[in-house]
């Protein structure tokens, strides 16, 4: 049982982790060839909760 719900996390970490990368990735990108992103509120809001949510699973789990 436990297990379960640590393989549920671990995939959401993984996904959190690989979405978060991609979104800071190409920010920087756009950024190195001098044409900046802006981004809209509710992107940064999705990022900001996704950041928090990877935490909240790393805390719970101690990794």
């Amino acid at each position: 049982m436990l297990l379960d719900y640590l393989k549920a996390d671990i995939a959401e970490i993984i996904d959190l982790a690989q979405k978060n990368a991609s979104y800071d990735a190409t920010l920087a990108a756009r950024q190195d060839v001098g044409a900046p992103i802006t981004s809209g509120d509710e992107a940064v809001a999705e990022r900001r909760r996704r950041g928090q949510r990877f935490i909240e699973l790393k805390d719970k789990w101690g990794v």
